[in-house]
């Protein structure tokens, strides 16, 4: 199993970065640091709430961030879509 990042994703996460950087450079690492090592969980059997469209999403334990992902079926590898801050009111919609 791996973890991938899509375009989208990875740039979320440098403009996470560049913003908190801009204020704290050690919280911006801290969060990253963070939001890796939730990415790379996703590389076990484990997933977390279901959205109706079959997204995954969990929130980034200490940090406003959402991670959006999908697993693939057969390979059970994982791809992060999206990067939601909570502060936008991100909620998953309801089922």
């Amino acid at each position: 199993m791996a973890v991938n990042w899509t375009g989208r994703a990875t740039n979320q996460r440098l403009d996470l970065f560049q913003k908190l950087n801009e204020q704290s450079p050690t919280a911006a690492a801290r969060q990253d640091d963070a939001i890796d090592a939730l990415a790379s969980e996703l590389d076990g059997l484990v997933t977390y709430e279901k959205l109706a469209d079959g997204t995954h999403w969990v929130p980034v334990k200490g940090y406003p961030i959402v991670i959006l992902y999908e697993r693939d079926p057969q390979t059970r590898d994982a791809t992060v879509l999206d990067l939601a801050p909570t502060r936008t009111n991100w909620k998953p919609p309801a089922d």
